[in-house]
């Protein structure tokens, strides 16, 4: 190869367009990107609309689920003077009712608060065992079913609705947590003041207005 070509072959190579390829730009939108407000703004505690409505809540579920255990006695006088008259073990639904709710809540407590994932699912849970126990003991023939149902099955599901109620209220109040228990444990005296208008209801029809109330 002569000189000439040599140099027109590096002068073509010269000429040749260079290509550099440049990295992609990526632009992120931040329009839907949520604000730091927005990230971090909870309601607030001791006050404001959701807080109340939480105690409201606690109020009511602690009249439905300690309520029945408390005014036993309402039952008692019923199935001693009705259909089971002469049964000598009617005390234990209600006790069955009340102390095993007691006995299990050291149990679920330390459950509960190790496994935080649960606690959503424990009071709906819960309130479902309990309908079932109230539903299914109007449908008993005999103290033994009572004492499972409206006894121990009723117990299993107070304790996991209550449960998390116990955890959730000092979280929503601080400075007045007291009060707000306070409000909370009063609600199972709320049915103590009905004992005449469940007196008057026969024993399946009492058991399912209380299910469903």
């Amino acid at each position: 190869m002569s000189r000439s070509e040599t140099f027109e072959l590096t002068t073509a190579a010269n000429q040749r367009p260079q290509y550099h390829e440049e990295p992609e730009q990526y632009s992120v939108s931040n329009d839907h990107a949520p604000s730091e407000h927005e990230q971090f703004s909870l309601p607030p505690a001791d006050g404001g609309k959701d807080a109340w409505l939480f105690l409201a809540s606690c109020f009511m579920l602690e009249a439905l689920i300690w309520g029945f255990p408390s005014v036993f006695g309402v039952f008692q006088e019923y199935y001693s003077a009705g259909p089971f008259a002469g049964e000598a073990n009617i005390p234990v639904i209600g006790t069955c009712a009340m102390g095993i709710m007691y006995m299990a809540q050291p149990p679920a407590f330390a459950i509960l608060k190790a496994f935080p994932k649960f606690r959503p699912l424990s009071n709906p849970v819960g309130l479902v065992i309990m309908c079932l126990s109230l539903g299914l003991g109007s449908f008993s023939t005999n103290v033994t079913q009572l004492i499972l149902t409206q006894g121990v099955l009723f117990a299993v599901g107070g304790t996991l609705a209550w449960m998390p109620m116990l955890l959730y209220l000092p979280e929503w109040f601080v400075r007045r947590r007291s009060f707000a228990f306070g409000v909370m444990l009063v609600g199972h005296t709320f049915w103590c003041g009905k004992r005449s208008t469940y007196c008057n209801y026969r024993l399946a029809l009492a058991s399912r207005v209380w299910c469903f109330h």
